[in-house]
């Protein structure tokens, strides 16, 4: 009988498993029980040559292990540069030069523009702030240059061309210790008139080289008339009207070398800051034979301040207004605005800063402020700024008066009351 191979024995391989097992174990302990030193090219610590000394050969003292630490750690920071820099330029790199090639562009623009061109320079300056005007304003208040018609109200809207300089002048321009009176802008424009030879005998001359412009003289001679006709009173005068730069100055001037520029300041205007450059303000006084005495509100005189509106002039400074004006009060100087805004300041108790500021609010294409005044006459009144834009809209139908503010804009009064030209577009 045919003797069958004898099977492999179980567990023979098992435990060829385990013997390899536990020689993996005993080098594994062996090594964690060798010494730094040891396992990079050193003998165990039984004697026997490490098995592991062909793998590493560097002596851990020596200068090339270190060198070697440091090529690795390196080489790691590099790794790791190279892909936060892949990152970054796949994300940012491509934006960041576009916008820095745009800015640079801008700036060497800018500078060229100084350079070669004060009209280049003007241009660029201006698309800018037009261009931010345009889009930081939903709805911009001048009207395109066509004519356009407002149903509501019946008014036909055209655009007329304004100047820089139309900003300076008018009736309403506000003249105070931050906006100064701008003499070459209003240098053709101002009419003035001698007082002595176009005032009524409605009140006294007491001196003869004073002037106002026309649309002044006119309101004195009305209010002043109303006056003598509700009081039988002609004794008040003018004591400054117009003033010139030189005169001014020379005013307040001896006001400093008097109290001190402190009070000078509350007390006269600086020269070139002053309303009575603009011939639309007078110093009224009390006559008293050869001269004047200082007016006030007492008795008859009390009509003046509470009847100056209805002829288009204000009382400019009040005391409960000095903290705006920076003038104290002076109950003697009046200021022609315009009847109905004259109406709207004594009303609302409002001074001229504050109703310039008031009427910001009032747009053409938005609300206007209406004013209706004693015999009837209604008006309605907007403001344009024309801080970015030449053009202004008016009503082609309808009477109307434009007066720049001094300050950003137009003021454009509309009487409303009779119709004007053609109704059709």
């Amino acid at each position: 009988m045919t003797e069958m191979p004898r099977s492999r024995p179980r567990g023979k391989k098992k435990s060829a498993a385990r013997s390899n097992k536990t020689r993996n174990s005993v080098s594994v302990g062996n090594r964690n029980n060798m010494s730094h030193s040891d396992f990079y090219g050193g003998a165990a610590s039984d004697g026997t040559p490490h098995r592991y000394s062909k793998i590493r050969s560097v002596n851990p003292g020596s200068s090339s292990y270190e060198s070697w630490k440091r090529s690795q750690k390196h080489s790691k920071k590099n790794l790791r540069n190279r892909s936060t820099k892949r990152r970054s330029v796949g994300k940012h790199f491509l934006w960041g030069k576009f916008l820095s090639t745009i800015l640079v562009a801008l700036v060497i623009i800018f500078l060229a523009s100084f350079i070669f061109s004060s009209g280049v320079r003007n241009a660029v300056v201006e698309g800018v702030y037009t261009f931010i005007y345009n889009h930081t304003h939903d709805d911009p208040q001048l009207a395109e240059n066509n004519e356009q018609n407002d149903d509501e109200k019946g008014i036909i809207y055209t655009t007329i061309d304004m100047t820089k300089d139309d900003i300076n002048r008018g009736n309403l321009i506000l003249v105070n210790g931050d906006n100064a009176y701008d003499f070459e802008a209003n240098e053709q424009d101002i009419d003035l008139v001698n007082i002595a030879d176009e005032g009524h005998s409605s009140f006294s001359t007491v001196y003869d080289d004073l002037q106002v412009s026309s649309v002044m003289m006119n309101a004195l001679n009305n209010m002043f008339d109303g006056f003598y006709n509700a009081t039988g009173n002609s004794s008040v005068c003018i004591i400054s009207a117009y003033r010139t730069y030189d005169y001014q100055s020379s005013l307040y001037d001896s006001k400093v070398d008097e109290v001190g520029q402190e009070k000078a300041d509350t007390w006269a205007a600086k020269a070139g800051y002053s309303e009575h450059h603009t011939g639309l303000a007078v110093d009224i006084g009390i006559a008293n034979g050869d001269g004047a005495e200082t007016f006030n509100l007492d008795g008859d005189y009390a009509w003046i301040a509470q009847n100056c509106h209805k002829y288009g002039l204000v009382n400019r400074y009040d005391e409960s207004k000095q903290d705006l004006t920076g003038i104290m009060d002076e109950p003697w100087h009046y200021r022609y605005v315009g009847i109905p805004h004259a109406y709207v300041m004594y009303n609302k108790n409002l001074c001229l800063e504050e109703y310039i500021e008031s009427l910001k609010y009032y747009s053409y294409k938005g609300d206007h402020l209406a004013v209706t005044v004693d015999d009837g006459t209604t008006y309605e009144i907007y403001y344009v700024n024309s801080s970015f834009r030449s053009g202004v809209p008016v009503p082609k139908n309808y009477d109307y008066e434009i007066s720049g503010n001094n300050v950003d804009g137009f003021v454009v009064t509309v009487d409303m009351t009779t119709r004007t030209g053609s109704e059709e577009e």
